[in-house]
């Protein structure tokens, strides 16, 4: 295959993406057919200019603030044309001065000394960052990106002030409602032309008080008593300049539904029909028929909504008035789901498919809410009781009953910070049993199920690795689609941001200006990061083989350079696990050399490790240090990878996930595992981790599959076999010496290794963790996802499982 642009990546199963587009395309013809078309040159050509303007600016600052940006252009006239001149619109403290070419630049710089007003100017060239593409402008609105949401975040002076002002950058505007508004009463006017007496309601993210910017508009159509279509009045205003067709084909649809009882997938044709035919500016009108509840799909290009209608889903507008009278309730609610929900969209948490939604994790602060001692909410049992007249209602069989005021309810007595709420919302997660209990709303507890389900309260309840019961419809689970390796990754990050909260980076402003409070814990974190906090299972066999077996397959069949770790056992109760400030410390014994500090050398610069008794030196991490700052001081063995710490300091936000992905190992419960271990009687053994710090030199993934094919035909044709266990392992060494022969012509130094990783195994749960250390090509999410298959079949055919 020729040479891919260096804006295109070639996906592992296929296919290419283009990063500068964000566009996958399933074949080189489609990647061809891209990469010509408009949209693609459009943003290669824009970001050649904004890289030309980038080469001929420079940075200015250190003039006073009632300088502006004529007195700037008028200085920087003298050595030559200028362009433009950007000031800082916040503070004006700053400003980015573009030249009219090349030579005019050089000839700022060159002059060593530059003055404006008596006061002397700092001037340098401008930091040429990463091009990045122009969002797309909507009506409908939308949320800060991460730079302004940390902006926003810092200028607060509490971590409950940063909570509070979260909500107001992610709700809705006046502006956003009204036009949500004006949109639902078009709807309703054009759907009572076909059903005189019907109502539209809107439902979901619009109502229930915690909307965001972007959310869609949720409607539930309500027929009442219905039955029948109505064809339009012949004079109706709504015949005029429609799509004749269109609007044919829901006039026949009513007239051939007229005089019989009208549901299922006909009525929701119809539906369609209705607004493409006959509601201005509404486009892509989609019928689900196949949804849990059926719904109508569509867009409205005016306001730039996305929205559904439903004609079935009473349910959801009781579940939307509950979840506004719980805000009302008490004022600590909203921002608390807001942060939850902006921590968990920044982890990969939620959304579609096996993930949380938004109201899965919304019920979900709500039982924790209700659990507090004294509880901050009540039990919906309790809610239920307090119903008067007039509130008393059933939807399919279902008790909906509770309040719509809440001026009438008592106020909590609990009267927790809101940053103790989070911290503690944290901490209660990590250690629910999930699995094996029900959290139940209606009675505010989590109610076991190991015993089997009562089937008068949960008849048709699907159970799974993490159980949400619905505050109405008992027989639902709203995190059923929730699969075992995203609920156990939600503990270990809950885990992670509970020990977070334990320190004073969360309780208090930084002096040194470093991001505090809820800033790391909403900013969204890489997708490198992401694959951190997935482990990789191990398979049922004695620890000690594992890690043996895997040193093995890293090592020899995979070639990576590495750095062994022995096992390490945690204590309870004051052991060598526990760190002085309170949290885990992970010790790794390095294996060969000890390591030499020159007499001053250590008082200047620390040594990176200490002898312990068996002559063996011993690598710390402790709770306070992140896994990077090991791989840059840990000594080198004989033939190992040199590393340039440089090269190896991941960003901020890495480092503190890959600490953090760590940390998750430790045990939560009773249930870890025990191990015994001389010296140290008396302490009770949780944990055994054993780390190894990895490098490659080559892609050794990427075609794997077509080299082994290759040579298992040539052992074949020889009369040998691929075998298991010793065959195995030296068929895939011949595998990577293969791939490392064809990729030798890519000019790299053979010292500099392409990407470098740790690999942790806890015996606890059985589970490998993988975070990266150097990425900078980008290759570790290529990397894990070949692992997570790879590994598991290389130790089955390593130890002779079957």
């Amino acid at each position: 295959m020729a040479a891919v642009d260096s804006d295109v990546e070639p996906l592992q199963r296929r296919g290419f993406r283009c990063r500068l587009c964000h566009v996958t395309t399933a074949n080189r013809p489609s990647l061809d057919a891209h990469l010509g078309g408009r949209k693609h040159q459009h943003l290669v050509e824009l970001r050649a200019a904004r890289k030309a303007q980038g080469l001929r600016s420079v940075f200015v600052s250190g003039f006073p603030r009632d300088v502006d940006s004529t007195q700037l252009s008028e200085y920087f006239r003298a050595f030559g044309p200028v362009a433009s001149v950007v000031m800082d619109k916040d503070k004006g403290v700053f400003a980015i001065v573009e030249m009219g070419d090349m030579s005019a630049r050089e000839a700022v710089l060159s002059q060593p000394q530059h003055s404006l007003g008596g006061h002397r100017l700092r001037v340098r060239p401008r930091e040429q960052k990463e091009f990045q593409r122009p969002t797309s402008k909507s009506p409908k609105g939308a949320a800060p990106d991460s730079h302004q949401l940390a902006k926003a975040l810092a200028e607060v002076p509490d971590v409950e002030a940063q909570m509070v002002k979260l909500v107001g950058l992610r709700e809705l505007s006046e502006a956003e409602r009204q036009l949500r508004s004006l949109v639902v009463a078009l709807i309703q006017e054009v759907f009572t032309e076909f059903f005189p007496g019907c109502v539209v309601h809107p439902f979901g993210s619009s109502i229930n008080s915690f909307d965001v910017h972007g959310c869609d508009l949720d409607l539930f159509l309500d027929l009442g008593d219905l039955e029948e279509p109505q064809s339009l009045p012949p004079a109706s205003p709504l015949r005029e300049d429609r799509e004749e067709g269109d609007l044919g084909k829901a006039l026949e649809l009513a007239e051939a539904l007229k005089g019989e009882k009208a549901e299922g997938a006909a009525m929701l044709e119809l539906v369609g029909s209705i607004l493409r035919g006959c509601v201005p500016g509404v486009y892509r009108v989609q019928t689900v028929p196949s949804a849990r509840r059926p719904v109508v799909k569509f867009c409205h290009r005016p306001s730039g909504l996305h929205g559904d209608i439903s004609l079935s889903n009473r349910l959801a507008l009781h579940n939307s008035r509950f979840l506004n009278l719980c805000s009302d309730l008490d004022g600590r609610v909203r921002p608390l789901v807001y942060t939850v929900r902006c921590w968990a969209q920044g982890r990969g948490l939620s959304g579609s498919g096996p993930l949380l939604n938004n109201y899965a994790l919304t019920l979900l602060v709500i039982y924790f809410l209700q659990t507090r001692d004294p509880p901050v909410l009540p039990t919906v049992s309790q809610l239920t009781q307090k119903a008067g007249e007039g509130e008393q209602v059933e939807v399919d069989g279902w008790d909906c009953s509770f309040p719509r005021d809440a001026s009438g309810l008592e106020p909590s007595i609990n009267k927790e910070p809101l940053s103790s709420l989070l911290a503690q919302f944290f901490s209660s997660i990590s250690c629910w049993d999930l699995r094996g209990s029900l959290l139940s709303l209606r009675e505010g507890q989590a109610l076991p199920v190991a015993g089997g389900l009562p089937s008068n309260l949960w008849e048709g309840l699907r159970l799974g690795p993490m159980n949400l019961q619905d505050p109405f419809d008992l027989s639902h689970n709203v995190a059923a689609n929730v699969t075992s390796r995203v609920a156990g990754r939600l503990q270990n990050c809950c885990q992670a941001a509970a020990n977070y909260c334990r320190s004073l980076q969360y309780q208090r402003r930084s002096s040194r200006g470093r991001d505090w409070g809820l800033l790391p814990l909403v900013q969204p974190i890489s997708p490198s990061s992401l694959l951190s906090a997935t482990p990789i299972p191990l398979l049922p066999a004695p620890f000690t083989q594992l890690t043996a077996a895997l040193v093995q397959v890293l090592r020899e069949a995979l070639g990576c350079q590495i750095v062994q770790g022995t096992k390490r056992l945690w204590s309870e109760g004051g052991g060598t696990g526990e760190s002085p400030q309170g949290g885990t410390s992970k010790r790794f014994k390095l294996d060969g050399q000890k390591k030499n500090c020159e007499e001053g050398q250590e008082e200047q610069q620390g040594c990176a490790g200490d002898h312990g008794e068996d002559g063996v030196e011993e690598m710390v991490i402790e709770a306070g240090e992140m896994v990077q700052d090991w791989a840059v001081q840990s000594p080198r063995q004989p033939g190992e990878l040199p590393m340039t710490p440089q090269r190896h300091l991941a960003t901020r936000e890495e480092r503190q996930w890959g600490h953090a992905a760590l940390a998750e190992q430790v045990p939560r419960g009773p249930e870890a595992a025990q191990e015994g271990s001389q010296g140290e009687t008396g302490n009770r053994m949780l944990l055994s981790l054993v780390s190894w710090r990895c490098s490659l030199g080559h892609r050794v993934w990427q075609g794997r599959r077509r080299a082994r094919r290759r040579l298992q035909q040539q052992t074949k044709e020889g009369g040998g076999s691929a075998g298991i266990g010793a065959e195995w392992l030296a068929t895939e060494a011949r595998v990577t010496q293969e791939l490392r022969r064809l990729s030798s012509g890519e000019q790299r130094p053979e010292a500099e290794p392409i990407l470098t990783f740790v690999v942790s195994a806890s015996q606890a749960d059985q589970t490998l963790t993988v975070i990266p250390l150097q990425d900078s090509q980008g290759l570790f999410p290529d990397l894990h996802h070949f692992l997570q298959v790879f590994l598991p079949q290389a130790l089955r055919n390593l130890l002779k499982l079957r």
